[in-house]
């Protein structure tokens, strides 16, 4: 088994309890895009269209922060169906992120549905839709988020992409949006509001949202990256919290913000209930021994999240791409590389010593890390044989000090 490009797991179905196997997800709307389900917390490791037979697709759930903009929802009709994407996740934690920001269980339900796939059975999945008591009539998407919903165009029905495209949209005013970010982190850094209750919180920022007396002035990416850095210092206080309205408010705010696209990656930074992401345009070297010639050190493009690892750039048999030739220093080559050879050997024997090896990998990262600085982020993966349960997909990015974390 090698590992190459992409991360190279296995989801399947059923609901709770944790100790079931992991559900696949049926997503419609915005989810339909991957980027945007991966920026949300849910790791992708397979995805293929599907249909829900039973139900309609509708543009009737409020947006967060703009009540007359619809998000997609989905209701019981006996001769509808709703086409969509299928996806696999890698662990529950995928589906702890989607109910945060999807407002489970204050603002919509979590339903198990049967879905069909080409070629195959019907699959039990999870989805989301909101009931008729908290939806609205007459609301307009926004064309960023139909756009979202066509990055999947192919899986889609002629008849189902013709209506998209042919649906009335808000457009999309990336500028104010990151205004209206700056007008958030100004809430957010006042004294004492992240100890203020939920319902305060929420006052305050409907006053806010009141008043849109926001300038509407463009904000490159490397200010929206400050911001994102102010709002991490607001609410990382001890104690602090951020309610859900406005939490889910800024995740919106950010997305429309920050620049999409495959020169930047977004990493997920979290405390409490708060999520966001920063935008980054460095290639991850993976420190992650792996079977062959004892690949080592792999390179990954920016716009692939973890768990991917991207392409191998040394291997233990003595290979190495050029850059890592001509940088990595020869020592420190040779202690990766028996490194990997001990894990080829002897993974598979009750001795090894899984502990010991881990921290000597960690260990060589992090002397990669410091030798690297800047230049590239650094990761070590845990190999999946790992017998921990624990160590199951986990991945550990070495900061600048060279501390894993």
């Amino acid at each position: 088994m090698t590992k190459q490009n992409d991360q190279t797991t296995a989801a399947s179905r059923k609901l709770v309890p944790e100790a079931a196997k992991i559900p696949s997800y049926f997503a419609y709307g915005a989810d339909m895009d991957g980027d945007h389900l991966q920026m949300r917390g849910f790791l992708i490791c397979g995805s293929q269209p599907a249909r829900l037979r039973g139900f309609s697709l509708r543009f009737n759930r409020p947006a967060y922060g703009n009540p007359r903009r619809a998000w997609a929802n989905i209701e019981e009709d006996a001769n509808g169906v709703v086409e969509g994407i299928l996806y696999s996740a890698i662990s529950w934690e995928c589906f702890k992120n989607l109910d945060q920001f999807e407002g489970y269980p204050q603002d919509c339900d979590k339903r198990q549905v049967l879905v069909e796939v080409q070629g195959g059975p019907p699959i039990e999945a999870v989805t989301y839709l909101v009931p008729p008591v908290k939806t609205h009539e007459g609301l307009i998407p926004g064309q960023g988020y139909i756009d979202c919903m066509l990055t999947r165009k192919e899986g889609l029905s002629a008849a189902c992409a013709a209506r998209l495209e042919s649906l009335s949209t808000m457009p999309e005013n990336p500028s104010c949006k990151t205004s209206w970010l700056a007008a958030v982190v100004e809430l957010l850094s006042l004294p004492g509001f992240v100890h203020l209750s939920e319902a305060e919180q929420n006052r305050r920022f409907d006053d806010m949202i009141a008043r849109r007396q926001m300038p509407n002035k463009p904000i490159d990416p490397a200010d929206c990256s400050a911001l994102n850095r102010e709002l991490w210092s607001a609410v990382s206080r001890p104690g602090a919290q951020v309610s859900q309205c406005i939490d889910s408010y800024i995740y919106g705010l950010r997305m429309g913000a920050l620049p999409r696209g495959r020169d930047w990656e977004y990493r997920l930074q979290s405390t409490g209930k708060t999520h966001y992401w920063v935008a980054d345009n460095r290639s991850t070297v993976c420190i992650m021994a792996d079977f062959g010639m004892s690949p080592y050190a792999w390179e990954r493009e920016p716009g692939n999240p973890p768990p991917a690892v991207g392409g191998c750039i040394a291997e233990g048999g003595g290979w190495f791409s050029e850059d890592f030739k001509a940088n990595v220093p020869a020592q420190l080559k040779k202690e990766l590389s028996a490194w990997a050879i001990a894990f080829e050997i002897a993974y598979d024997k009750v001795t090894f010593d899984w502990a010991g090896w881990n921290e000597r990998g960690i260990a060589l990262a992090t002397e990669l890390k410091r030798l690297v600085g800047d230049i590239y982020r650094v990761e070590y993966h845990y190999p999946c044989e790992d017998p921990l349960p624990e160590h199951h997909h986990l991945v550990l990015e070495i900061d600048q000090s060279g501390k894993a974390g």
